[in-house]
């Protein structure tokens, strides 16, 4: 009776071992390998060199279920996501707890004891193989109204997480530089991408330090930094900045940047509510000619988006 009870006991032991690793092992698509582990995914970093993608989710939850489901099988996106490691974490899992407790990942405790505070789901956390995080990302890219098939849909999220993760990648590059040999070019990149992410107070560090090593632009790090300091300052003081893009355009006259230039100078009029002069900025961007510089510059529909609002007659200034 005895051994049968022992034997019992330890097949029970046995299942809930395998059960515990099949949960942990379990991969979040079939098309990729994911490390059944965090740890796992940091050892084949160190040996590939490539970044680490960890991934936080919680099951039935419909932003999570669309990355799933429909982001991450996509032929683009599954062929982008060989140059990471992949590492996916059930946020309601017990075996997640200490990946969730050292990334802030899942629930999160509100000083007031009751409230709980729930996160924006899935997080995206790329990382070193030290586990050290360059960088996260909330949520999926969301398709524009426009697109009405579900195949359209996908394709569209499925571009945009392609395109989003491929600017996180050259993030990622440029941290890497800094970390061991830093440059103004990979500051002034950094900068640049974080401004582009809305991470500001982090842009503007790194900017700061590309001008700081590239006092004389002999390398262009301080012309393009200087330029994004610039824009970083619009909302605080769109005067200033409207001066400091004209002190731009006459320093830097071969700069591929004046026509951004001069979108911004536009952009510092409507803030400063000036919004005849905004007009004949804006104007500036329309034209037929094929061989003219706007017409094919990506700051032109930005320009005439803002020139059709502002010459609409409902508004009111």
């Amino acid at each position: 009776m005895v051994c049968w009870r022992l034997l019992f006991l330890s097949l029970v032991l046995l299942l809930l071992l395998v059960t515990s690793h099949a949960i942990l092992a379990a991969p979040l698509t079939s098309e990729v390998t994911w490390h059944e582990s965090l740890s796992a995914a940091r050892a084949a970093a160190t040996v590939s060199g490539k970044p680490i993608l960890a991934i936080g989710y919680r099951q039935n939850h419909e932003a999570c279920e669309t990355l799933i489901d429909s982001i991450l099988p996509h032929p683009d996106v599954v062929a982008q996501l060989d140059s990471l490691e992949l590492y996916a974490a059930d946020v309601d899992n017990p075996t997640s707890a200490d990946f969730c407790r050292r990334y802030q990942v899942g629930v999160v405790s509100a000083d007031n004891t009751w409230l709980v505070a729930q996160p924006i789901l899935p997080v995206l956390l790329f990382l070193d193989a030290n586990g050290r995080e360059y960088f996260r990302d909330y949520g999926t890219v969301s398709p524009p109204p426009s697109h009405d098939s579900q195949s359209d849909l996908e394709f569209v999220a499925a571009k945009g997480f392609v395109s989003r993760v491929q600017t996180i990648l050259q993030l990622v590059s440029a941290m890497r530089q800094i970390a061991e040999s830093p440059t103004a070019q990979a500051h002034a990149q950094a900068g640049h991408i974080l401004m582009e992410m809305e991470q500001f107070e982090d842009a503007r560090t790194h900017l700061e330090k590309a001008m700081q090593l590239d006092p004389n632009n002999e390398t262009g790090a301080f012309a393009d930094a200087y330029f994004d300091t610039i824009v970083l300052g619009i909302a605080e003081d769109p005067d200033l900045a409207y001066k400091q893009f004209d002190d731009y355009m006459v320093r830097y006259r071969d700069s591929e940047r004046l026509l951004e230039a001069r979108y911004y100078k536009g952009v510092c009029l409507v803030v400063l509510e000036r919004y005849a002069d905004a007009i004949k900025v804006f104007q500036t961007f329309e034209t037929d000619d094929k061989k003219a510089p706007e017409f094919d510059s990506p700051w032109t529909p930005l320009a005439l988006g803002l020139l059709k609002e502002l010459r609409k007659p409902s508004q009111t200034r």
